[in-house]
């Protein structure tokens, strides 16, 4: 008959499985708050848009693990029909060039969804929760 020995227990097991729970329930705070970043930014893009290259690109990537946690970049994609990278065109809004004043887009964006973004996130958490 074979005999099985628990060298930690349940409660590393538990852990484990709370640690894996916590990990899908931020990945999916995040992916249900991202669009709200994305509109912010392409509403303040859209009063620059030339072709629309920029304001069509701005996506969310899907929620990665970093050294410091779990994290959603939101940017603008690929290159306009020019052939400049989108996320230089919105770098050269952000912070200006000699030639042009900066007129941000990300930092007006990203303090105008703020609130809203923590808003879904609670949102999530206490509907995942059932609290």
């Amino acid at each position: 008959m074979a005999k099985f020995e628990m060298l930690h227990g349940t409660d590393d097991l538990i852990a484990d499985l709370e640690e894996i729970a916590r990990a899908q329930l931020a990945r999916e705070m995040l992916r249900e708050s991202a669009p709200i970043l994305v509109a912010e930014m392409k509403a303040k893009a859209a009063a620059h848009q030339e072709s629309g290259d920029m304001v069509d690109s701005i996506k969310a990537d899907p929620p990665i693990a970093t050294s410091e946690g779990l994290s959603c970049v939101v940017s603008a994609k690929g290159t306009g029909s020019n052939g400049t990278r989108n996320a230089e065109k919105m770098a050269y809004l952000e912070y200006g060039t000699y030639k042009q004043e900066a007129t941000p887009v990300v930092t007006p964006a990203t303090n105008a969804a703020e609130p809203k973004v923590h808003a879904k996130m609670q949102q999530v958490f206490e509907s995942r929760c059932k609290l």
